[in-house]
């Protein structure tokens, strides 16, 4: 029962970490197939064209059925080679483009938020979950723990978050 509740607790705290990457890999997949599954079926004259020359084919490819043009993905239906210029079909990818801006958007106020971090969350970082005199030989058990609790505050290392700046 003690594992059971340990895995269920491991679980949700690894999801809360990593369920919007999940998630985001996950949307992308599904996407990918509803794309393709949309080019399989569009008919020719709905499809758009590009013209490109082979270097800047190279350059925008992302995958094989995949180019990035102008900041927006094109899914690619087929390519046709023509007096050395590539005519490109396909459709222009919206989903993909507006899933893609929402996980930079994530990423950037994650890396600009210049909140500090609160008082409790450096204090839990500080703590030692095994005295300071912990040893363990194989010859010899540890007579007597100097604490009764499984963890010690090291006051040494700890240094306070200032939540207002000093007096004038």
């Amino acid at each position: 029962m003690r594992r059971f509740i340990s895995i269920l607790l491991l679980t949700l705290l690894l999801a809360n970490f990593a369920g919007s990457y999940i998630y985001f890999t996950f949307r992308a997949l599904q996407i990918k197939r509803e794309m393709r599954a949309l080019l399989a079926t569009l008919p020719e004259e709905e499809l758009e064209l590009i013209i490109l020359t082979p270097e800047e084919f190279k350059q925008a490819r992302v995958e094989e059925h995949e180019i990035k043009v102008n900041g927006n993905m094109f899914d690619i239906a087929r390519v046709v080679e023509k007096d050395s210029k590539l005519f490109v079909y396909g459709i222009y990818d919206k989903d993909e483009d507006n899933l893609f801006s929402l996980l930079n958007a994530v990423l950037n106020n994650l890396q600009h938020d210049s909140t500090q971090t609160p008082p409790s969350f450096s204090l839990f970082s500080v703590l030692h979950y095994l005295p300071i005199q912990f040893e363990y030989s194989l010859t010899a058990l540890p007579s007597k723990s100097l604490s009764p609790t499984f963890y010690n505050t090291s006051f040494v290392d700890f240094i306070s978050a200032i939540d207002s700046p000093p007096p004038k």
